[in-house]
């Protein structure tokens, strides 16, 4: 379409300009064709084609087509003296194709017998004369105008069809990755677990009495599980066995922290690591110990916190002497509280130096 349409003005400006004999003005016939050049560029290329740009434009267009059409000494056979009709298809067609609307083919055909009688007025010529010799001179601008404006339609919508599929596309890949993610972080923990409490159900399915102390090492068991699935990054072997340790002997031991200890948190996390295992060893019966790993809050990256029964923890036990021996690593920020029975450490990441 591209190619007929460069096709169709090259025929015109070849065999309309020498067609001098017919011209009765030529400051007028140079002038029109200044106007319809001019207008001809502007559709093509003037920037974002707002409806008061379209309007000038063709209005230039179809008032330069009556000027040229009147200073024309017409004969009753067409002939290529009104090229200039077929021209304004450089100014309806980019307005169509820029525009997406298909009413520009209207307005094309609108221009028919607006230039036709306005160039019989001021020519002198009959009207309806004018009207059935020129129809063909027309035929172009209406047609071309036409197949644009269906060619931008069609092509956005492929266009839309394209970035649809590739939105579902992408979607799908997005969910198969983070499906796969998930088996995968799945496949890590378990493989964490070591297959314990697979082994559990294979001794409760081959028979094993359910007595006091299969009951104890179930829940044991279960909070263990526990730990490893909430905070599978911070956990380590000491911790685990200084806070089963500690459930043996009735403790209560709860601990947070989903999230992965990255290069910036590890002294972090090491602390951490260390004054939960500390404060597990000081865990007696009905103590209730909670370990929050959370980097990057604004109420501390970590909070290790004691709470035990009256009179259970006291400073001759050492609880002070245990945390004051912790081999802090620096760039580490700790703030203890010690009020008897209740024992809270604060840690955050401060910027060395």
């Amino acid at each position: 379409m591209v190619a007929f349409f460069l096709l169709a003005l090259a025929i015109s400006l070849s065999l309309g300009v020498p067609c001098s004999p017919y011209v009765i003005d030529w400051r007028i016939e140079d002038a029109g064709l200044a106007v319809l050049v001019l207008s001809a560029v502007g559709a093509m290329a003037w920037p974002r084609p707002t409806w008061w740009k379209c309007t000038l434009l063709a209005a230039a267009t179809v008032t330069a087509q009556i000027f040229m059409l009147a200073n024309l000494n017409l004969t009753i056979e067409v002939g290529w003296q009104e090229w200039f009709i077929g021209f304004s298809l450089g100014v309806f067609t980019p307005l169509a194709w820029r525009t997406r609307r298909r009413r520009w083919c209207l307005y094309a055909a609108l221009s028919f017998p607006i230039v036709t009688i306005g160039g019989a007025l001021l020519g002198g010529y009959d009207p309806a004369w004018l009207l059935v010799s020129r129809v063909s001179s027309f035929t172009f601008p209406v047609i071309m105008s036409m197949a644009a404006a269906w060619a931008a339609s069609s092509m956005d919508a492929a266009v839309e069809s394209v970035r649809a599929n590739r939105v579902r596309t992408l979607g799908t890949m997005r969910r198969g990755a983070r499906a796969d993610a998930v088996r995968l972080e799945a496949e890590r923990r378990l493989a964490t677990i070591e297959g314990a409490p697979l082994s559990m159900l294979e001794r409760l399915a081959s028979g094993e009495r359910i007595d006091a102390g299969v009951r104890r090492e179930c829940v044991l068991l279960e909070a263990s599980t526990r730990d490893l699935l909430l905070a599978p990054y911070v956990l380590d072997e000491e911790m685990k066995e200084r806070f089963r340790a500690a459930r043996e002997r009735g403790a209560t031991i709860v601990i947070t922290g989903s999230d992965n200890v990255d290069a910036g948190h590890t002294r972090a996390a090491g602390a951490f690591r260390q004054a939960c295992s500390a404060l597990a060893a000081l865990a007696v019966e009905g103590a209730r110990l909670t370990c929050r790993w959370h980097p990057g809050s604004p109420s501390g990256e970590a909070t290790v916190a004691l709470s035990a029964p009256s009179g259970s923890v006291r400073r001759g036990l050492g609880a002070p002497l245990r945390l004051g021996d912790l081999e802090l690593p620096e760039g580490v920020e700790t703030e203890i509280i010690d009020a008897d029975d209740d024992i809270l450490v604060t840690l955050r990441a401060v910027e060395p130096g």
